[in-house]
């Protein structure tokens, strides 16, 4: 059921009250905006029960506009992290001070659904002349070039920095697992996992120069005096077509997920009261027909690091996340008993199902479907490898998803289920730790 409710004269849109700060935005710098797009009137009165009423004004077009705005900026505060980094790797570097980079425009297809045509660009660095590619004896590792003159900012959440303060991230972090402790009675689930890519940065528009150093990259901040945004590519070609190559350096042993067809498991994303949730829809061979399998509410992103390597290299993304599983009501059964009739028309992009199928049902904001997945794994770590297309907010994508996880933490996805079980916050850090270099050592046979 909508949240919007019709009048004469103006609409009303209920607003969670800790979002207000985030929907107004800085000096209303946000609302102002949407207010100018819209051409509408908007107010907010309290309500009580920690919500907020956005009274809006207009005519209907006005209104449709302005609350389609409001739910956009809502959903994007869904999927920014309590805690975030982009680290500069510099570790293999000869001398940091000497290392110069430059914004470089990103030429192929971004599958943020948020992009709406921005400009976008990676990170390269710029190859060393002979001078600055001399070793130098003197400075023989990174603590020694630090300690030689490059005064770094310190860390701060939400930073711009370089990976020798990874231990510093992670210390961070560490309260953000504590937080998401699946031991509580919350009973929420915990999720791991580091992804290939390619870290992008759009509105740069306010850097005069787009070359620039170690020590400007540590002065830049999201959305703030530079106003930089950033995003993740997923796609990673290169780990896919050296997959033989990395099964033979790791001993990682094939597992391959059998799919049929047009019938890998679909995930359908909606909104609920303002906030995201989703469900999972399997095919049921036997029976003939899609089984819903999982409901899931409170999808949170606690802690995000990319590791950005200015090179050809892929980047890297580490993700915590949280989620609740939510009980699968009967107007959820109604809703997948209902589209069993629909009838498959091939589109050309593998997807069974589409964002519209769903919208006259829920809030439905996107549809993801695995069209093939396969699995590699040793006794340690496993690296998935899966092309997922998705259809969010009427754009289409596919996008070959690539994950490194580490084996011990199927343990602490799982300890919700197993309630006497220790959640060890240190152990946990430990195999972050210990995957994001495994996950380095992967990236590293691309160059």
């Amino acid at each position: 059921m909508s949240n919007f409710q019709d009048t004469r004269k103006d609409e009303k849109f209920y607003v969670p009250s800790d979002k207000i700060p985030f929907l107004i935005g800085k000096k209303g710098a946000n609302i102002n905006k949407i207010k100018e797009k819209s051409g509408a009137k908007i107010f907010f009165i309290e309500s009580g029960s920690g919500q907020h009423i956005a009274k809006i004004q207009g005519t209907p077009s006005q209104r449709s506009q302005a609350k389609s705005l409001i739910q956009e900026s809502l959903e994007r505060l869904t999927v920014i992290p309590t805690i975030g980094y982009v680290l500069l790797e510099v570790d293999e570097l000869t001398d940091v001070k000497e290392a110069n980079y430059r914004f470089v425009e990103f030429k192929g297809d971004d599958a943020n659904e948020h992009s709406r045509g921005l400009k976008k660009y990676f990170v390269e660095r710029i190859q060393e002349t002979e001078k600055t590619s001399k070793v130098n004896d003197v400075m023989d590792d990174l603590a020694n070039q630090l300690r030689h003159g490059i005064l770094l900012p310190s860390l701060k959440t939400g930073d711009f920095t370089t990976s020798d303060k990874l231990d510093e991230c992670l210390e961070v972090i560490s309260s953000k697992i504590s937080d998401a402790d699946p031991t509580f009675p919350e009973g929420k689930e915990i999720r791991l996992n580091i992804f290939f890519g390619r870290q992008l940065f759009t509105r740069i528009d306010k850097i005069k120069d787009l070359n620039f150093d170690v020590h400007d990259w540590c002065g830049f901040e999201r959305n703030q005096k530079f106003r930089l945004s950033t995003s993740f590519q997923h796609n990673a070609p290169q780990i896919i077509e050296k997959m033989p190559i990395i099964q033979k350096k790791f001993g990682l042993q094939e597992k391959p997920e059998a799919i049929t067809g047009n019938k890998g498991s679909i995930t359908v994303y909606y909104s609920h009261n303002e906030k995201k949730r989703k469900f999972k829809l399997h095919w049921n061979a036997d029976k003939g027909l899609w089984e819903l399998t999982k409901a899931v509410k409170d999808i949170r992103r606690h802690a995000i690091m990319d590791f950005v390597s200015g090179s050809q290299r892929p980047d890297l993304r580490f993700l915590l996340k949280t989620q609740c599983n939510h009980h699968i009501d009967n107007k959820l059964e109604k809703i997948i008993q209902d589209l069993q009739s629909i009838n498959y028309t091939d589109n050309g992009d593998e997807m069974y199902f589409h964002e519209k199928d769903f919208t006259k049902f829920i809030d439905c904001v996107g549809v993801r479907q695995t069209v093939r997945k396969l699995r590699y794994s040793n006794d340690k770590f496993q690296v998935t490898c899966a092309i997922i297309c998705q259809d969010m907010k009427g754009k289409f994508s596919k996008e070959e998803f690539v994950s490194v996880k580490n084996l011990a933490w199927r343990q602490v996805e799982n300890i919700d289920k197993s309630p006497m079980q220790h959640f060890d916050e240190e152990e946990v850090i430990f195999t972050i730790r210990d995957t994001i270099e495994f996950a380095r050592k992967i990236a590293r046979i691309i160059a």
